[in-house]
């Protein structure tokens, strides 16, 4: 299994992993955020002076929480496999983003939380939280709309063809049960902070012109 995993490295996976990255990355131009913030505050008549550093803040703790995720999966789907190996490549690889998406995700989160004041203007944190609940609808999708082709397709004649599909099989469900749940968390934290003022004196964002 391991050799499977190895001669996928370079293919398959591989592919999955770039197009998910370069998505998110692509979607995190949308750091534009700084921008249609500040505009946003602008037309409000209010100034948060760490506007800038918590949309920095917010953007690497996003990254990192996603590439933590990334591992999750990886770790899971091999953990699935039904011939499944100690201490694999793919499961080597699946801790090491985890632990280091964890650690930058859990540094990110203190630096937020102790000395910024993201609390009481929590318009960053709405956005970034947006954008990775976009991030996170389209890994779900993406993995499920794959996994139902490969169940519906018809059964491979090869045990070469079988073994990879099978592979693939067992790391989008590992991508399914690590994205998924936290996919339903992100609804109900962007929910969550919709029902919050953008002020913590319960102003808002609107113009009081």
């Amino acid at each position: 299994m391991e050799s499977l995993f190895n001669n996928l490295i370079g293919g398959v996976l591989w592919e999955a992993l770039l197009v998910s990255f370069g998505t998110i990355f692509l979607l995190a131009t949308l750091v534009m955020a700084y921008v249609l913030l500040r505009q946003r505050e602008q037309r409000a008549k209010l100034v948060d002076p760490q506007l800038g550093f918590k949309v920095v803040l917010q953007f690497f703790f996003s990254v990192s929480m996603l590439l933590a995720l990334t591992g999750a999966a990886m770790l899971v789907g091999d953990l699935l496999q039904p011939e499944m190996e100690p201490w694999s490549n793919p499961q080597r690889a699946g801790i090491a983003l985890l632990i280091v998406g964890g650690i930058f995700t859990a540094v990110h989160a203190a630096m937020l939380r102790r000395v910024t004041n993201n609390s009481d203007l929590p318009s960053a944190a709405r956005f970034f939280t947006g954008w990775r609940f976009a991030v996170h609808g389209l890994v779900v999708i993406g993995a499920a709309a794959w996994l139902a082709l490969l169940l519906l397709q018809t059964d491979p004649k090869t045990f070469a063809q079988r073994a990879v599909i099978s592979l693939r099989e067992h790391y989008l469900y590992g991508t399914l049960l690590v994205w998924g749940p936290s996919w339903l968390v992100h609804l109900a934290w962007l929910w969550w902070l919709t029902t919050r003022p953008a002020l913590a004196s319960d102003a808002t964002w609107e113009s009081k012109d």
